[in-house]
């Protein structure tokens, strides 16, 4: 499997989007891509230790599948000023799909937030959808979430 095709499929648990290529992608997890696509997630999942082990020019590619795996399998170089428990991150995203704080949700789901935790007999993705947050249920399902309204 080459190095092009592990990072393809890692990355797609953060933010699972059709091919560009495609006419049904959607337009807004395109403009979601675009706002806080690789800078973005690299902001989040890269610290300081993680430059110094990060693949150059001359490194195998074991050495690049090692890196890709720590940095989005086993979230070794991650970000985060503060430790959460499951059900403090499942609450925090809960009550984010109210806003339009986008980074906060990718930035939840990353640490581990549960894309179908319910509340008040509502799953996060019909929150977001009552409080009129479109994008915010769209990230939610495109992150393996489910919209229980429409089963």
């Amino acid at each position: 499997m080459s190095i092009t095709v592990v990072h393809r499929f890692l990355t797609s648990d953060f933010l699972r989007l059709q091919s560009l290529l495609t006419t049904a992608c959607d337009h807004d997890l395109i403009d979601l891509l675009y706002d806080y696509g690789n800078q973005f997630a690299n902001s989040l999942l890269e610290n300081d230790s993680s430059k110094l082990s990060k693949p150059n020019d001359n490194s195998s590619e074991s050495e690049r599948v090692e890196y890709i795996k720590k940095k989005y399998i086993e979230k070794i170089y991650l970000r985060s000023n503060h430790v959460y428990n499951q059900d403090e991150l499942n609450k925090m995203l809960y009550e984010n799909v109210e806003t339009t704080d986008y980074k906060k949700t990718l930035y939840l789901i990353i640490l581990g937030a549960n894309p179908n935790y319910s509340e008040k007999m509502f799953a996060v993705a019909d929150h977001a959808e009552r409080h009129q947050q479109t994008k915010q249920m769209k990230i939610i399902l495109a992150n393996g979430g489910r919209n229980f309204s429409f089963e």
